[in-house]
């Protein structure tokens, strides 16, 4: 059972890191020296594992551009490639990811997930489990972790990026955990559903 001083130092490390990536992510995205367009930054977070560092990404209209000329077998997989991190990573596909680590608040992130982590008492709880329980449980656990970089999200929405990046219209700051399994979620949390709606209007999202 967690204590109150735990709780409360997981609220300190909350407040500290969401603190520090508002002040950190425009200037790191200002030193990738970004070429292209971009239509989006990601913020993804690591599952419970035993790396746990956030990753930034800035997503190009390369990307955008080679879409419209690609056949898919199934329409709706460019939503995949346009909203998962690891997707616009991937050597093959279309695009381009730039990418940077959130080395400023590695280690207030390693320990905000260790307390979480006890606090919610997740190793016990996935030791008897199947994979998709025990996602499930890293979910529920890591649950304050993830809403924190919803607000950083949402506050980032309105930074005026045209002074270190070339936004395309409706550009967007999107937080996903790297496989994109909570995307659906993570959408909804960080874009707010006016961009919500204008991205789903020229079919950048599907109807969710």
């Amino acid at each position: 059972m967690a204590t109150s001083k735990h709780d409360q130092r997981i609220q300190q490390l909350l407040k500290s890191i969401e603190r520090d990536l508002i002040d950190w992510i425009p200037i790191a995205i200002q030193e990738l020296k970004v070429p292209s367009a971009a239509y989006a930054i990601f913020i993804w977070y690591q599952d419970y594992d035993d790396d746990w560092l956030p990753h930034i990404g800035v997503a190009t209209d390369l990307l955008l551009k080679d879409l419209s000329q690609l056949k898919l077998d199934d329409p709706s997989d460019k939503y995949d490639i346009l909203w998962c991190p690891q997707q616009t990573e991937e050597a093959d596909a279309p695009g381009r990811l730039f990418l940077d680590e959130c080395e400023l608040v590695e280690h207030s992130v390693d320990e905000c997930y260790e307390l979480l982590a006890e606090s919610y008492g997740l190793e016990s709880k996935v030791k008897s489990l199947q994979d998709e329980e025990a996602l499930q449980e890293e979910f529920n656990a890591l649950l304050p972790f993830r809403e924190m970089l919803h607000r950083v999200a949402r506050q980032l929405q309105s930074y005026n990026w045209t002074t270190c990046l070339k936004p395309t219209e409706d550009f967007a700051i999107v937080v996903s955990d790297y496989m994109g399994y909570w995307l659906d979620d993570d959408l909804k949390c960080s874009l707010g559903p006016d961009l919500m709606k204008r991205l789903t209007a020229r079919d950048l999202l599907p109807a969710i």
